[in-house]
């Protein structure tokens, strides 16, 4: 059932039906009008390493996997591993600037796009670009239904992209302070860091849950003061 998996950790490109937005649902579209899941990089983009699958499927890139016991057949479920894994956090080290949706939409169609080597964003992010070589390190160190923390460890500055949708209500925190929360691939999370060794905390605490929670209170509030100065009103009688 789309969305209760995310309680066992177990993750899929559906994500929570209620909190889907239009540009995740073309993304999705994408997905089912292409050929196959060899025909564009964007499985890779989204942290997919399995795929469930009725027809088969002939490339190198998807590595068909044999269970004792699981049913075989033309209309069985078939389960292939994505042999070019992306991880779920990376750095790239270029980027490239797109401000039109059908541009956006082409860029992710061409397999030539490589997501492990090249951000797709809205603005400028402030991060020199270099083609000398780089390498870092991304552990992650806490992870919560609406916060992770990650450590991480880059020779150069970079985007740190995370294979998490962004949405509204997240904020990024790195060694602290507060920081620009970018949005990459269209879909994707994303944060400029400088070279070195960084806390990274992303959380998602959107002003409409504050509101609501102060509306509550106050309404608690209200509620208490009316039934004390109904009892003493009571006893006043």
């Amino acid at each position: 059932v789309s969305g209760y998996s995310l309680e066992h950790r177990v993750y899929d490109t559906g994500g929570v039906e209620v909190m889907r937005r239009a540009d995740y649902s073309s993304i999705q579209e994408l997905l089912t009008t292409q050929s196959g899941p060899e025909a564009t990089n964007i499985l890779k983009m989204l942290n997919v390493k399995y795929l469930i699958s009725i027809p088969e499927i002939d490339s190198e890139g998807w590595k068909k996997l044999e269970f004792s016991g699981w049913s075989s057949g033309e209309k069985a479920f078939k389960i292939y591993e994505n042999r070019d894994f992306l991880a779920r956090h990376y750095m790239v080290y270029d980027y490239r600037i797109i401000t039109k949706p059908q541009e956006y939409l082409s860029t992710l169609l061409d397999k030539g796009f490589d997501p492990a080597q090249t951000a797709l964003l809205e603005k400028d992010p402030g991060v020199l670009k270099n083609s000398a070589p780089a390498s870092f390190r991304v552990d992650m160190t806490s992870s919560r239904n609406n916060s992770t923390e990650l450590k991480v460890s880059t020779s150069r500055d970079g985007l740190l992209v995370v294979s998490e949708s962004w949405y509204p209500g997240w904020k990024v925190f790195v060694d602290g302070k507060e920081t620009e929360l970018l949005k990459a691939d269209l879909v994707l999370k994303a944060v400029a860091l400088t070279a070195g060794e960084h806390i990274v905390r992303f959380v998602y605490s959107p002003s409409s849950f504050k509101l609501g929670a102060a509306i509550s209170l106050a309404g608690i509030a209200l509620s208490i003061l009316f039934f004390v100065f109904g009892i003493r009103r009571t006893e006043s009688a």
